[in-house]
Formats: structure tokens, sequence, C-alpha cells
């Protein structure tokens, strides 16, 4: 991701590159599932050999993809700072990337547990456990049909104002799930469509918003951190979503979740139904209303930007 920051200084060309990203990794986690469910649903057992196979193919692809990656932009190398604690303190003292990372914690939060809670939700509370690979196809598959409109939608408004509309659009599609019962699927169906899609927004477009506060940073610092910027923010959202995925076992545990019963207390349910639908509505809301402060604009970076490449060039020329 912080390479991707630095491939083009463009905007339109970062929202490509990363939406490019984000489409290879939903398909790639498409095809892990479909592979992965495959495997269970046959009965086949775990071995040793699965175990080498799948470690070589790990090994061989991080490694494979690593290395045809492009390479640092020359003008770029060399200009981090020389203490870590030079760079965490300056991440932190911008007030744009300051922002983004509470927003980022505040949303982690509330979809952290959704993963985990996913399963439960719809073979205890809904009742229709077939229905778990359609419901996740039909979430990778927005997710997926969604970022060219999102990059169409990049030409003609402010990526600020379509992530904020994409929040809202998670907090009404993960909000949903809050009101299903049983044999209720296809409320989820559209929670998962509505989600999917609204989340491909900041999977694409925010990274680009990321690097123009990246911009932003070496245009006051003269420095460039693309490391520290990525590094931050992904350890709030990484952060975030254990701490998450901890409160839904302690959570489901208080309120007596049995994991031998085919069969669960309405109290069970209903804290499903809060950790997955009612915290996700809260926390994408309240996430909103933060993220409507933020102030770079895009007019804002563009000024920046000109003056970045005119530093550049006057470096360059003496």
């Amino acid at each position: 991701m912080s390479l991707g920051a630095e491939i083009s200084i463009k905007a339109t060309e970062r929202n490509r590159v990363f939406g490019f990203r984000q489409a290879l990794k939903v398909l790639g986690m498409g095809v892990a599932f479909i592979v992965g469910s495959s495997v269970i649903e046959s009965g086949i057992e775990p071995t040793r050999t699965m175990v080498y196979i799948l470690g070589a193919m790990t090994l061989l692809l991080i490694f494979g993809g690593v290395s045809m990656l492009p390479a640092e932009r020359a003008e770029y190398q060399g200009r981090g700072p020389a203490n870590p604690l030079e760079a965490v303190r300056d991440v932190f003292s911008n007030p744009h990337a300051r922002l983004l990372l509470l927003v980022v914690f505040i949303d982690a939060i509330g979809v952290g547990g959704i993963g985990a809670l996913t399963p439960f939700v719809v073979d205890y509370v809904v009742g229709e456990p077939q229905m778990i690979p359609a419901l996740l196809g039909a979430n990778m598959g927005a997710s997926l049909l969604s970022i060219p409109v999102w990059l169409r939608l990049s030409r003609y408004f402010e990526k600020r104002r379509l992530m904020l509309y994409s929040m809202i659009g998670c907090a009404v599609g993960y909000g949903m799930v809050f009101f299903v019962g049983e044999g209720d699927w296809h409320i989820v169906l559209v929670s998962s469509l509505v989600a999917g899609f609204s989340g491909g927004c900041p999977n694409s477009l925010g990274y680009t918003l990321k690097s123009e506060i990246i911009d932003f940073d070496e245009h006051r610092t003269g420095q460039r951190k693309e490391g520290a910027y990525f590094a931050g923010w992904a350890f709030m959202s990484k952060l975030a979503a254990g701490i998450m995925i901890g409160i839904v076992g302690w959570a489901l545990a208080i309120a007596g979740f049995d994991g031998q019963s085919e069969e669960q207390t309405e109290l069970v349910k209903t804290t499903m139904l809060v950790l997955m639908g009612g915290l996700p509505l809260v926390c994408y809301l309240f996430g909103a209303v933060f993220f409507s402060k933020f102030s770079l604009s895009e007019a804002d970076h563009a000024v920046i930007r000109r003056e970045l490449d005119a530093r550049a060039a006057e470096t360059a020329s003496s």
C-alpha cells in the first residue's frame, strides 16, 4: 500500500492502482473461499501434506508477487526520518492523519466482529446455515462490482464526499442485520449487497485520500513517510478488530452461548444482533460525523502538489 502511494502522484492514477488492488484482493478471497468450502464440504480431513502444500504456495505467492513490484521512486529514496519516533510524532501531529486514525479505529470497532459473527447469526438467528456461502458471495460480488462505479464517481465528486456517503451506506447496510429474525435471509442478503457496495469506496478511493495526506506531510516536513502512515492506519485497524473479536467472545459467553446446542436463548440471539448490526450502525454513524470535519480538499491538494513539483524541479536544476 505504501508503494501504491508513490507509483503515481496523480489522483486519477492512484485511484486506478488502489481500485485494481482491491479488485484482485476480493477475487483472491473469492477463490480461497470457494476452494476452502469445497474441501470442507467434501469431508477431506486435513493432512500434513496439505499443510506443506499450502505453506509452500503461501511462500511462493508472496515472494513471487513482491519480486514483480516496481522499484521505489528514485527521488523518494532516503527521504524518511532517521529516527522512527520522529515519524510517529509527525503522523500524530498531522491533523488530517490524526482525524483519519480516529475514524479508522471507530469503524474497525464496528465491523471487527462481523466475520466471526456472520455464521452464528445466519445459523442460530435466521436458521438458514446453507445460505452462508451465497451471502458471503453476494458481499464480495457487490464489493467487486462497486469499484468501477466509485472510480467513475470520483471523476465528478470529491473523494471525501464519496467516503462520507459510503460510511452512511455501510451504517445502513450493517444496521439492517439488527432487525433480522428467523427466516429473514433476504434481509441479510440486502445487507450484504449494500454493505459490500458501500465498502468498496474506502478500500479504493480511501487509499488515494491517505496518499494525499502523505503529500501534505511532505509539503510540511520535506520528508516521505508512506510506510509510517500506512503502518499507523493498519495498526489502528488491527487493534480495533482484535479488541472487537475479544468483546464478541466475552459477550457471547456472558449471554450464555452454548456451542453444543442447536438452539440458543433469546438473550444470546439479541447479543449477536446487537454486535453484528447495532454496533456497526452506531460506529459508522459516529465515524461519519467525525469524518465530516475532514478538511483536506482536492483543491488544497492540487495546490500542495504544484508546490511540491516546483520544489522538485528547483532541486533537480540546482
